[in-house]
Order: C-alpha cells, then sequence, then structure tokens
C-alpha cells in the first residue's frame, strides 16, 4: 500500500537499502534504522513545507512593500528570488521523500532460500557455507529441531532451549 506513493526506482533502491541494512546490522538493528529514516523524512518533509511558507510569506511582503513604494520590479532579480524560494524547499523535499521510501517501504526477504546466522543475527543466503559478516560457518553445526539454534557438532544439548540434540 505505501508503495504506491514512490516510483518503480525508489522502491528498487529502498529494497537494495533494505538488502543492504540486513546483511550488515541483522534483522533487528534494520528495523531500528528504518523506524530512524522515517523519523528523519517526516521531520525533513516538514522542514522542507515550513521553509516554503516562510520564503512564501517573505517574498508576499516584499513585493508588496515594492508595490506600496511605487517601485519597479525587475524581472531578472525577480525570477531569481522565485526559483530560490522554490528550489531550496525542493531539494529538502526530495531528500526527505527518499528517506521516507528507504523507511516506509517493508523489509521483505524469502526465508525459505536463506537462512539467520547464529552469530550475528543477519540474513545469509542458503548455499553460503559461512557468514558473510562475520564469517561462523555453517558446516560443523546442527541445527535444534525444537528452536531452530545452530549448535556445535560435539554439543549434546542445545545452547537456546536446552532439549536434547539428535
Amino acid at each position: 500500500m505505501s508503495e504506491l506513493w514512490w516510483s518503480n526506482k525508489e522502491i528498487k533502491k529502498a529494497k537494495e537499502n533494505n538488502k543492504y541494512l540486513i546483511e550488515n546490522y541483522g534483522i533487528e538493528k534494520a528495523k531500528k534504522i528504518k523506524k530512524e529514516y522515517t523519523i528523519k523524512g517526516i521531520i525533513l518533509m516538514i522542514f522542507a513545507i515550513g521553509l516554503c511558507a516562510i520564503c512564501f510569506y517573505f517574498l508576499y511582503a516584499y513585493y508588496k512593500k515594492l508595490i506600496q513604494q511605487g517601485k519597479n520590479i525587475d524581472a531578472r532579480s525577480s525570477a531569481f528570488i522565485i526559483l530560490a524560494v522554490l528550489f531550496i524547499p525542493s531539494m529538502i523535499a526530495s531528500y526527505a521523500h527518499k528517506l521516507l521510501a528507504y523507511g516506509l517501504i517493508p523489509i521483505k526477504f524469502d526465508l525459505a532460500n536463506s537462512k539467520i546466522c547464529f552469530k550475528c543475527k543477519c540474513v545469509v543466503d542458503e548455499k553460503e557455507k559461512a557468514c558473510n559478516k562475520c564469517g561462523a560457518s555453517f558446516e560443523n553445526k546442527i541445527k535444534c529441531t525444537n528452536c531452530g539454534q545452530l549448535n556445535d557438532i560435539e554439543e549434546k544439548f542445545c545452547k537456546n532451549c536446552w532439549k536434547e540434540l539428535k
């Protein structure tokens, strides 16, 4: 639903960012970072709207003063002022829009083709023999049938739930 507000290019970049966050920080930290993106995006968007309103107010007051004084309005300076009033807040708003895309487009990944590293909790492709981030090996591990925790082959009981390993 939230993806309707962004272009396909922005959605693709946000999904790449999601993948990067999960691989480098783990799922929980990635969700916290995405929440920070959302908050920063909302604050920047409010700032951009406020800045635009303030700029238009000062522009209105400037032209009102010129008209009251009976002075001619120079087309060049008017064009420059209007472009500055429109350009600066729109730059801030576009950056805020990108942050909101990074923050609001949900994290989706296929757990069927991936596994979670037992050491650093990042998502790793199922075909990998070791974690890309911390280097933990998956070959000398046995998975607990009760909780899914990876344990050393020598262990008799799971480190997480203390059930007997088979």
